[in-house]
């Protein structure tokens, strides 16, 4: 269930949130260190091996999302940004 929850927050926030790219890529953490800290903390799935996907696939989620910072308007010059 906590699954769904996220993919509602992230969607409301991508929707609703069309204030800042900041702001959205700093709610899209908020939202997968959550996560990641619900799946490391209570390990939700029947395996270990599931588990372990889960919390690799959110890892890199998370990364991914860090690195998004790099391309919003986070960096104020356009020459650092790219």
């Amino acid at each position: 269930m906590v699954f769904l929850y996220r993919r509602l927050i992230f969607s409301i926030v991508i929707a609703f949130c069309k204030v800042s790219v900041v702001l959205q890529v700093q709610l899209t953490i908020y939202c997968s260190l959550s996560l990641l800290i619900y799946l490391v903390k209570w390990m939700p799935m029947e395996s270990t091996r599931l588990n372990f996907i889960a919390i690799f696939n959110e890892c890199v989620l998370l990364v991914n999302s860090y690195l998004l910072m790099l391309y919003s308007d986070y960096v104020p010059t356009a020459e650092l940004r790219y």
